[in-house]
């Protein structure tokens, strides 16, 4: 199984790929909000650009919330 951790604030959060994906989902609606458009399938947890940084830290905060608390049940 493909899983990958991350770090948000001190916390971790591990994700497979339908995660990822639907993570990356989740940040190109941020990024949108924003004005801008990403590519199809673009993956935001790679991206060097500061921004898209931005919106792939606020998908995986987003996510850890749901988990963590079941904020968004």
């Amino acid at each position: 199984m493909d899983v990958t951790t991350y770090e948000i604030d001190g916390d971790t959060i591990t994700v497979d790929a339908d995660k990822k994906a639907d993570l990356n989902v989740l940040a190109a609606r941020f990024y949108r909000r924003l004005g801008y458009q990403s590519k199809a399938n673009f993956d935001f947890s790679v991206s060097q650009h500061p921004q898209e940084q931005m919106m792939w830290a606020m998908a995986v905060e987003a996510y850890y919330m749901h988990i963590s608390s079941g904020i968004f049940d």
